[in-house]
């Protein structure tokens, strides 16, 4: 059995083939203390994953890819990283 905290949101295959999680209790983290801007985004989070302009790797983690996709005012950047048998964590 599943518990809430472990319940997926998402789950997104990336262009570059690997698959990113993400877990009910670790988006309620990002948007409550990292990016509280970004609630309510979860749908165009897993498109920008999904369907991104632009892929980079970090410069200062090799581990950690950046996600891009036009918005209406900027851009979107997502963070992905943990390699785990082609899953990533985001």
């Amino acid at each position: 059995m599943t518990s809430f905290s472990d319940e997926l949101i998402f789950e997104a295959l990336t262009p570059p083939a690997f698959r990113v999680r993400v877990a009910r209790a670790h988006w309620g983290l990002i948007v409550a203390v990292k990016h509280p801007v970004m609630t309510g985004h979860e749908k165009e989070v897993e498109e920008t994953l999904q369907h991104p302009s632009e892929i980079r790797q970090s410069r200062s983690d090799a581990t950690v890819y950046l996600f891009y996709r036009p918005k209406r005012l900027g851009r979107f950047s997502l963070r992905g990283r943990k390699a785990i048998k082609r899953q990533r964590f985001f």
